[in-house]
């Protein structure tokens, strides 16, 4: 071997450190040993017998700030003294510098890990310590696990839903085709669809949806993905399939991350899903039924009605009142039908509503209400329920159960105070009751409530302060 070249245990270190170095004074050594470590430790007998700590991190901990005087292995945590006597131990010669990872003990809520090298001078027993504080890269690391777990349950999360979504898709009778508004490939298809179509689902996935109708009609699908994107939904006339069927198309648009798709329903008008017969029979059942059955648009104005709601609002046809507003004939005010409209969109039903009826020539029913939305072909609907009560017996238990002993209460006082006094006391509980039944029937909706009981806002406000019932919601 040259000896001119350098050994390679030195290959890549100081080569003329020992001319360089013992030209510096102890005070610039010192700073040197600061400069390199985030802590310095020097140790004599395992005992800490000076220290610099630089890292402006772990200034603002006060950490080693009363480590002077102690033991190097007290300082760190049970698991970490092993490594301590590691660090301490003498290495022979011309080996590798120990160095450990170490947990400090710490009055905060965490260690404070600190990655050692120690040096060994020509002192047996006195050893300098030098560590990187850890704690930025350790919370980064938990960071980093944090991440990892979120990512696995949105994963996991995320295949449950796509499971939940195909059982959804393939269990609809319905053929459906999800495909990409602007190419119009196809990116899903359900089992109704691969039955229609006659083809494996290899044969489908990838392919434009015009490859399975005759040629004629591409311009109509294409149509119908441009109408799609810009309304939400869209609808064809009869198209034809390319194996001589007939279907009529339509279509839903949403967006999934930077590109369209669009859900295609095929309607062939032979869905097995659906029995005709047994829909007729329904449809008869709820035009003969004794509650009233009203259906409204968006816009709450008449659409349909079963027989039940016509003879309840004395008219003898769906013409008389088709288009007119359901508002006409059903509620106190206009405020009691928009308390039940804001609870439907709220909650999609309402169920047992109490509210009045009226007919075409003033007359007043008491009923309750229970109505739905649906959407039907893209059209937002309201269905309403509408049961007469007006002979039923009081059933609010809240009601009967408190005007016995109240009256008794009151009539207990007659001969002790003045009749004024008594009719005074009788006229302030049944403001109290209207007050109470008003805000049960609008969901504790003052303003509502003040206009049901033809009263302004701030005298409902002073009645209720007056009862005592301010901290209402």
């Amino acid at each position: 071997m040259d000896e001119s070249m350098p050994s390679t245990d030195r290959a890549h270190g100081f080569q003329k450190a020992e001319t360089i170095l013992s030209a510096f004074d102890a005070q610039t050594l010192t700073q040197i040993l600061e400069y390199a470590a985030d802590v310095t430790l020097l140790i004599e007998d395992g005992l800490i017998v000076d220290l610099a700590v630089s890292d402006p991190a772990l200034q603002k901990e006060s950490f080693a700030a009363d480590w002077i005087g102690k033991s190097w292995i007290s300082t760190v945590t049970v698991e970490s003294r092993s490594k301590i006597e590691d660090l301490l131990t003498t290495p022979a010669p011309n080996a590798a510098i120990t160095e450990r990872q170490v947990n400090h003990m710490s009055t905060s809520a965490q260690d404070i890990p600190i990655n050692y090298k120690t040096l060994m001078t020509d002192q047996p027993n006195r050893v300098i310590a030098l560590g990187r504080n850890l704690k930025s890269l350790s919370a980064l690391q938990q960071r980093l696990v944090r991440a990892h777990q979120d990512l696995e349950r949105d994963y996991t999360r995320l295949r449950a839903t796509e499971a939940r979504y195909r059982l959804l898709l393939h269990s609809v009778g319905e053929p459906i085709l999800v495909a990409d508004a602007e190419t119009l490939l196809i990116d899903e298809i359900n089992a109704s669809a691969l039955r229609l179509m006659g083809r494996v689902r290899e044969e489908i996935l990838g392919n434009p949806v015009t490859g399975f109708f005759s040629p004629g009609e591409a311009g109509k699908l294409q149509r119908l993905a441009a109408a799609a994107i810009a309304d939400g939904t869209a609808t064809t006339e009869p198209l034809e399939l390319s194996d001589g069927q007939t279907a009529a198309l339509s279509a839903s648009a949403y967006h999934q991350g930077a590109s369209t798709q669009l859900i295609i329903r095929v309607h062939t008008g032979a869905d097995p899903s659906r029995d005709l017969k047994s829909d007729e029979l329904v449809l008869t059942a709820l035009q003969d039924l004794p509650d009233a059955l009203a259906v409204t648009g968006p816009d709450l104005r008449l659409i349909a009605a079963n027989r039940a709601f016509m003879n309840q609002i004395q008219v003898t046809g769906l013409n008389q009142i088709r288009g007119a507003s359901l508002g006409d004939f059903l509620g106190r005010s206009q405020t009691d039908l928009n308390v039940l409209v804001s609870n439907l969109k709220t909650g999609g039903y309402v169920r047992n509503f109490a509210t009045i009826l009226t007919d075409r020539f003033g007359s007043e029913d008491n009923v309750e209400v229970s109505a739905i939305e649906t959407h039907q072909t893209g059209q937002t609907v309201y269905g309403f329920s509408i049961r007469n009560v007006t002979r039923r017996l009081p059933s609010d238990p809240e009601i009967s159960q408190r005007l016995p002993s109240t009256a008794d209460q009151l009539t207990n006082l007659v001969g002790r105070v003045p009749l004024k006094d008594i009719v005074k006391e009788a006229t302030v509980l049944i403001e109290r009751l209207c007050i109470e039944a008003a805000l049960n029937l609008t969901g504790d909706n003052r303003a509502s409530a003040a206009e049901i009981l033809g009263l302004s806002r701030q005298g409902l406000y002073s009645k209720l302060n007056r009862f005592g019932d301010q901290d209402r919601s």
